[in-house]
């Protein structure tokens, strides 16, 4: 799963993008949403992540490989990094979340 954020500040919302592959990098599944609120950078991609986790739960796919951009994001959802206050609820909400899947591996990626 690959999932990235986006913001669009002249509309006041924010985009959300999902990607769901297999393991062979044939697109299984996509999302692309415009979320009517304005969001900060690091906001923006914890609700992405957010928004990814329930989009491949609703999928069916149990076993997830996350390739993601946001290394503080990452830092965060495992635990090895501060929580920020401004999206804590989004992260313990991804936290519980991740505990409903046969295996969660995340992998930082650079675009």
């Amino acid at each position: 799963m690959n999932v990235n954020g986006a913001i669009f500040s002249t509309f006041k919302a924010t985009g959300v993008g999902v990607l769901i592959c297999d393991s062979e990098g044939r697109v299984e599944a996509a999302l692309s949403k415009k979320l009517p609120i304005p969001l900060g950078p690091l906001e923006t991609e914890a609700k992405a992540l957010e928004e990814g986790v329930q989009f491949v739960w609703d999928v069916g796919i149990w076993d997830i490989i996350l390739e993601y951009d946001s290394k503080i994001v990452l830092e965060v959802v495992g635990g090895f990094s501060d929580l920020p206050v401004s999206i804590s609820n989004i992260i313990d909400g991804i936290r519980v979340k991740m505990q409903d899947f046969r295996r969660f591996e995340v992998s930082h990626v650079k675009h």
